[in-house]
């Protein structure tokens, strides 16, 4: 249901979170795995696919506190386990990252990507998601409050859950 993306960093520095988060990935990674019209499942606009699989990226350091760069790509917020950047989904269902400011975005998938946002979205737990609300085409849906317009967000979306 989703596949982990350690992009240049070495295996194991940025890949921790807490035990509600995983479970938050888990849960939309489950509920993307189920067909259109079924119980439990979040697409509205596309049918189940095998690929592309859901993508994560980084999470937080074992120990927690700050890594990488300050700045518009939100990692300043990646401390404390509760942080998990979720790459947009491809059309030509390669599992491989894909920037929406750049010509690969001719490979978008604007309504697999829909979907998988609204996997996040209906679980409680999630408290803001930072995107690029310009690049992706997608508007934050009536009666959600939690997606945010962030810079910095033209390959991935950020997900931060409340830590209760």
């Amino acid at each position: 249901m989703y596949v982990h993306h350690f992009g240049t960093d070495s295996p194991q520095t940025d890949d921790w979170a807490i035990l509600a988060l995983l479970n938050v990935i888990q849960g939309a990674g489950r509920r993307f795995e189920i067909p259109q019209g079924f119980g439990g499942t979040c697409r509205a606009y596309t049918d189940y696919s095998p690929f592309p699989r859901m993508q994560i990226g980084d999470l937080s350091l074992q120990n927690g506190g700050q890594f990488g760069v300050c700045g518009g790509n939100g990692h300043c917020t990646h401390q404390n386990g509760v942080d998990v950047d979720v790459r947009y989904l491809r059309s030509d269902a390669a599992e491989q990252g894909l920037d929406l400011a750049s010509a690969d975005s001719i490979y978008y998938d604007i309504l697999q990507t829909a979907d998988l946002l609204y996997c996040f979205l209906l679980d409680e737990r999630v408290e803001l998601i930072y995107y690029d609300s310009a690049r992706t085409g997608i508007d934050n849906p009536p009666g959600f409050q939690i997606l945010t317009n962030a810079q910095g967000h033209s390959n991935h979306f950020h997900v931060r859950i409340r830590a209760y």
